[in-house]
């Protein structure tokens, strides 16, 4: 049997993307339930009034959005988001928080349009599994948003 990974997620870290889910309530009029990440492979499913809205995906970045060209994303997140809106027909959405503005992209508006894929991850940690398939996807597909 393979160790568990370890977990890096800090109480930083789930504190920032908890404001950051918060103001995307506010800002879309949506309720947010934290999905579970031993069966749902992305953080979130929006709902307004009761009703499905969107599954979402949620990054709190510690650089401004002009240091790299694309974001990067693994492809097993995509391809979660991908089939939850395929078999639900409800949008499916990356939402960014970078040091100076948030943003968002729907997935029907980048992908499966000539994606940039490619092998990617961390590599500060010294961890193997920080590697894999990824979708680079290009700053332009964001929306920015405020208060």
């Amino acid at each position: 049997m393979m160790p568990a990974r370890p977990h890096y997620e800090t109480e930083e870290d789930l504190k920032r993307e908890r404001e950051f889910i918060e103001k995307i309530c506010k800002k879309f009029k949506v309720e947010h339930h934290k999905l579970k990440a031993k069966v749902y492979k992305i953080d979130y499913f929006l709902t307004r009034h009761g009703r499905g809205v969107c599954w979402c995906e949620i990054k709190c970045r510690r650089c401004s959005q002009s240091k790299y060209e694309t974001y990067m994303i693994s492809v097993d997140k995509i391809n979660s988001l991908y089939h939850l809106s395929k078999c639900t027909g409800l949008a499916a959405m990356v939402f960014l928080r970078w040091t100076d503005v948030d943003g968002y992209a729907n997935l029907q508006d980048f992908f499966p349009k000539k994606p940039i894929i490619g092998w990617g991850g961390r590599d500060d940690r010294d961890d193997p599994l920080d590697k894999e398939p990824v979708f680079y996807i290009e700053m332009h597909y964001f929306k920015h948003f405020k208060e």
